[in-house]
């Protein structure tokens, strides 16, 4: 699920690499993930930005 900043980031800007790490971050962003035993808040928040712009660019090169 993209957050609604990154939606609208995206539908306002050419699709381009740095776009969609530009998108991925602002996923992260909007997350507010916990601290626990599991992982840090740091570290989840870091999956967050690094799944985004993986699934971000899956999806653009699929398009193609």
């Amino acid at each position: 699920l993209v957050p609604a900043e990154a939606e609208t980031y995206l539908a306002n800007h050419s699709i381009t690499p740095e776009s969609l790490r530009e998108a991925a971050g602002l996923s992260a962003d909007a997350c507010s993930p916990i601290d626990d035993v599991r992982g840090s808040a740091r570290y989840r928040k870091q999956m967050v930005r690094n799944l985004s712009a993986r699934a971000l660019a899956k999806v653009w090169k699929n398009l193609n």
